[in-house]
């Protein structure tokens, strides 16, 4: 019990009512009386009866109000734990849909990068080189940014590779044109020798 349920509880011992009651009992049981009319027996019970029902009330209805403040204040606390478990549910799946829309764009774009490399610039190099112009690799092929994170890895290494098929195609050219070199300088010295 609480201070004030334990001080109701403290008053019973010293009610007037229940002391009168108790004084007509131990009378009875000592045998001091060997009687007591059924009117003064009823009176004194009832009175004593009132007082205990009243402490109990009062004593169920402390209770009742304490309980309630706890209930009450359990169903709080499960009310935001539950409002803040959806918060973080919710921010988790916003975070996941805007990360997830992030690596997505960035795989397109990489993708769309590596596709215009291989389906429009590598050919019209090898083209231009095939007319004989000279091709700077780093304009023709340049480095595909995407962060430093796996995704940016895969683009430097698309861009290494990309980077090493024009040099291949530019060492083709010139060894081409040294062979075409070659044959002028033999076509010309046989043109001499006839």
């Amino acid at each position: 019990l609480d201070g004030a349920a334990r001080a109701r509880y403290a008053e019973l011992d010293t009610a007037s009512e229940l002391i009168g009651l108790e004084t007509l009992e131990n009378s009875l049981a000592s045998g001091a009386q060997t009687g007591v009319p059924l009117v003064e027996w009823t009176a004194v019970r009832e009175v004593a009866d009132r007082r205990l029902l009243a402490a109990e009330a009062a004593l169920d209805k402390a209770f009742d109000d304490r309980t309630g403040t706890v209930a009450t204040s359990w169903y709080w606390r499960f009310g935001l734990t539950a409002v803040i478990g959806l918060l973080a549910v919710v921010l988790t799946i916003a975070v996941t849909i805007r990360v997830g829309s992030s690596l997505i764009r960035r795989l397109r774009e990489l993708r769309r990068a590596a596709l215009d490399l291989a389906d429009i610039r590598l050919p019209g190099v090898v083209l231009r080189l095939r007319r004989g112009e000279t091709v700077d690799v780093a304009t023709e092929v340049p480095e595909l940014e995407f962060g430093n994170d796996e995704i940016g890895q895969v683009g430097h290494a698309f861009s290494a590779a990309q980077r090493t098929a024009v040099e291949s195609a530019i060492q083709e050219a010139r060894v081409r044109a040294g062979l075409n070199e070659v044959f002028l300088n033999i076509a010309r010295r046989s043109q001499t020798l006839l």
